[in-house]
């Protein structure tokens, strides 16, 4: 009797002990510093027993501390048919640790996560409201998958505004397999590993949270991370074998795509005709692509190896759709019938500049491209876009390393780079302000290089929404009218013409005799980026462009003008601002000219950029003053 309380004492006791293990009050005060969440502890374990066979045990406990730390729970387990979840459960704790919710396998949303029309990838999720703050989750998961081209990272820090207590990350493989690993922004923090005869173990402890900064670089240039990768791995029913992006490359082609050109005779033929007439390969190349974005669009498609092996290029004929791959596929095959080489590419794409990395052999993007190599120059395209020019691919996959695949193996090529004054934008305006303080005019906005793939999407948007584009693009002006709006498109240049005509009521402001005005009224930067008295990452200036403005504007009859600004010219490491004004009688002719020089500067040179940036905002916001004559 005595030893059955015994032991039920001693069982409530770890009960009661493993409840309250992660009580918020434990957390120590500078890992709540600059915090949404704390995670109090990360644990993953992989084990490949061999070349099909992975298991992944996996254990997070976060604490969330507000509202915004909600955003940081990641309580997903992405799954297909080839991923056997063995167990997952999430358990919600109170701020001393105790229990006050649990979620099994059953009580977790399930979704699928394509959008198109075809997928087997799927989530389980938290679905969780919090009612006070803080709260603890702990989110566990185990799973058995065949699929070992893909493995998990290391992430000690997954985001800004987080800390981490503990992080730790053990792997381990076959010798024959051969397992690498790529580390990536180490050198700043503490860590500890271990290379073990089948892998390695990594941990770290004490992470303080990193707020982000104006101007610094993408987060993968600054949170530590480890990659690993197979030598030999299996995806969706292949095995793949990969010692370097050449033998990679080639399995990709025996494997993934060479029996996917399947282009009937009647295709065929209808290319050669359609490039009959056209002598040189960047002419035909053109009308093929061109043929392919009036007869084909874009669908997801993630269902077992059809996430990555493209349909097949008959089927994309007769259908008239398919993903990027499939697209692309397509599109070469095309181009094969029509006499033209082309590359089907793999590229990381985003707005954020990522390359395949040359160094680390392993499934890397998420998007596939087109390479044409011609006469003059590499083209390249993106098949899924049926409205970008040809040889234009924009700011989605632009100067960035990509891994061709050729018949002989892969080749890590860099696309075509929009480099600063290639990313141009040309305002021309002629106005008058009438004796009411109202200005009239006409507005030109010519653009180029990314800033034309930021606006001529415009053209394609109802005419509700294009007054409220230009309403909003030029909040500096009050009461604006839009009269006309019109636009002309040159694919063949790359270039974009906004037209339009408008008023703006009282622009000029009066006091007396005295009338007021800012000249620049087009174009204006009001902000300035924040200053930092210990600033700890680089300037990092992502894009790179150049503005140039001219504008005529009239005064009223009657008024003149006293003294005009005196000009401003600085001309930086990091970028250009030059400004004048000028008169022709009752006219002011405005000049401006601004660019920025993308690039990564030392942190020393962003108190400079930020100076520089501050006097850019003053003189666009600058006025100038008129007067009554009489």
């Amino acid at each position: 009797m005595n030893k059955t309380i015994t032991a039920l004492a001693i069982g409530l006791l770890c009960y009661v002990v493993n409840a309250q293990e992660y009580p918020v009050a434990a957390i120590a005060e500078d890992l709540k510093e600059n915090a949404d969440a704390v995670v109090r502890l990360e644990n993953t374990k992989i084990t490949i027993q061999d070349q099909r066979n992975m298991t992944v045990d996996y254990k997070r406990v976060i604490t969330v501390l507000n509202e915004q730390g909600d955003y940081d729970i990641d309580a997903y387990l992405y799954y297909n048919p080839s991923i056997d979840i063995q167990d997952v459960e999430v358990l919600i704790l109170d701020a001393s640790g105790e229990e006050i919710e649990k979620f099994k396998k059953k009580d977790l949303g399930d979704r699928s996560v394509v959008s198109g029309f075809y997928g087997d990838n799927r989530v389980k999720y938290l679905g969780y409201t919090a009612t006070s703050y803080p709260y603890t989750v702990v989110f566990t998961y185990n799973y058995e998958t065949s699929r070992t081209a893909f493995l998990d990272s290391w992430n000690p820090i997954s985001s800004y505004y987080l800390s981490t207590e503990k992080s730790e990350f053990e792997i381990h493989a076959p010798a024959n397999l051969g397992l690498h690993s790529k580390e990536s922004n180490l050198e700043n923090f503490a860590y500890d590993k271990q290379e073990l005869a089948d892998g390695y173990t990594y941990t770290a402890n004490h992470i303080t949270a990193i707020k982000p900064e104006d101007y610094c670089p993408p987060s993968d240039k600054l949170f530590p991370s480890v990659a690993f990768a197979l030598t030999k791995f299996h995806l969706e029913g292949v095995d793949g074998e990969a010692s370097d992006w050449a033998t990679f490359g080639k399995w990709m082609y025996d494997n993934l795509l060479k029996d996917t050109y399947d282009l009937s005779d009647a295709t065929k033929a209808k290319m050669k005709a359609l490039v009959a007439d056209k002598s040189t390969t960047y002419e035909k190349a053109k009308a093929v692509f061109e043929y392919v974005q009036k007869n084909t669009r874009y669908i997801s498609i993630q269902v077992g190896i059809g996430g990555w092996k493209p349909m097949l290029a008959s089927e994309v004929d007769n259908l008239g759709y398919g993903d990027c791959k499939a697209l692309t596929n397509y599109t070469k095959n095309l181009m094969d019938a029509a006499g033209i080489t082309s590359y089907y590419t793999v590229v990381a794409a985003g707005s954020e500049k990522k390359d395949i990395d040359a160094n680390f052999t392993a499934i890397q993007g998420n998007h596939i491209i087109l390479e044409i190599p011609t006469e003059e120059e590499d083209v390249w395209v993106d098949c899924t876009s049926q409205v970008h020019p040809f040889n234009f691919i924009g700011d989605f996959t632009d100067d960035r390393d990509v891994l061709v695949i050729k018949p002989e193996g892969g080749e890590i090529v860099r696309t075509v780079a929009f480099l600063n004054e290639d990313n141009w934008q040309e305002t021309i305006a002629h106005c008058k302000i009438d004796t009411d303080g109202n200005l009239i005019g006409d507005v030109e906005i010519k653009t180029s290089g990314t800033q034309y793939d930021n606006r001529f999407g415009i053209e394609r948007i109802d005419t509700d929404d294009k007054e409220k584009y230009y309403k909003k693009y030029w909040d500096n002006l009050n009461h604006l009218s839009l009269n006309t709006i019109n636009f002309e498109n040159n694919k063949d240049k790359v270039e974009f013409s906004e037209k339009i005509s408008l008023s703006a009521a009282n622009y000029l402001s009066f006091s007396g005799d005295m009338g007021l005005f800012v000249p620049n009224a087009f174009n204006v930067i009001s902000s300035t980026p924040d200053r930092y008295r210990n600033r700890t990452t680089p300037l990092y200036i992502r894009r790179g462009f150049l503005d140039k403005d001219t504008y005529e504007i009239e005064i009223p009859t009657g008024m003149k003008i006293d003294v005009l600004p005196e000009p401003i010219t600085m001309d930086k490491e990091f970028g250009v601002y030059k400004m004048s004004v000028s008169q022709e009688g009752q006219k002011l002719i405005y000049h401006r000219e601004y660019g920025l020089k993308a690039g990564t500067y030392p942190k020393e040179k962003y108190s400079e950029f930020r100076k520089f940036m501050r006097a850019v905002s003053k003189a666009d916001g600058a006025k100038i003053v008129i007067n009554k004559t009489t």
